[in-house]
């Protein structure tokens, strides 16, 4: 069954990249995703629908408060893919609730790279007042487009970031982050067509494989676990 799967698979991804181009990328690599994890899109959907509500406290996302002990423990901010929204980190926000990590944040994005940097800059100054301690440090996850912006922030303000993990994320060269590439971690699905891997993979023990596509990446239970595992080992303001 499994081999019957995976050639399935490769039939789809080979069709996407045949046919897909600058000008159709999007709407190509979605056929691609309903074809290959139909139920994920769904999922994926879903979520992105409660993502739209104007308040989004679920799994205590977003606090609006924090306590002494909360301002001990580095923050985690998710950053969601393109022309999606904040509702698709709902069972990794779940996880991270249950595994005692955060405080937690999101935000909904535009897709336009400039409004977009400007909103996470803002969110970014925004948890920075509500700690008002020195040293403060935010680490940053990102999903696709979310993971895009991850890195660039990364080369704008890396004092302020401790981990920035990445979800379905590419392309990349190690020598653009010089330093700072020990901040990165990369989480990949094996069965994701619509990113490339980095040139370089990460060293081991900053890279996971999860038997995953595109989408299907958010909801992985392998995925969750090893964010928390890597999260784990800085969880502490210093």
């Amino acid at each position: 069954m499994n081999g019957i799967v995976d050639r399935y698979w490769a039939f789809v991804s080979g069709m996407v990249k045949k046919h897909r181009n600058h000008n159709n990328y999007e709407v190509v690599n979605s056929i691609g995703y309903i074809l290959t994890e139909p139920h994920n899109v769904v999922r994926e959907l879903y979520c992105r629908v409660w993502g739209y509500r104007q308040e989004f406290h679920y799994h205590q996302l977003n606090p609006s408060r924090l306590s002494a002990a909360d301002k001990k423990c580095v923050p985690v901010l998710l950053l969601h893919g393109a022309r999606s929204s904040q509702g698709d980190w709902l069972p990794l926000a779940e996880k991270l609730h249950n595994e005692y990590i955060g405080p937690v944040y999101t935000l909904n994005l535009e897709t336009d790279k400039n409004k977009d940097l400007q909103h996470i800059s803002d969110k970014i100054e925004e948890i920075r007042k509500q700690y008002n301690i020195p040293g403060f440090k935010i680490h940053v996850i990102g999903h696709s487009m979310g993971g895009k912006y991850a890195t660039d922030l990364l080369k704008i303000s890396p004092h302020t970031l401790g981990k920035v993990i990445l979800m379905g994320c590419g392309i990349f060269t190690p020598s653009e982050f010089g330093n700072n590439i020990d901040k990165l971690y990369e989480i990949q699905g094996t069965r994701d067509f619509a990113i490339k891997g980095w040139e370089q993979p990460l060293t081991e023990g900053h890279r996971k494989e999860v038997i995953e596509g595109h989408v299907g990446i958010l909801f992985s239970a392998e995925a969750h676990e090893q964010i928390v595992l890597w999260l784990n080992q800085h969880t502490k303001q210093s």
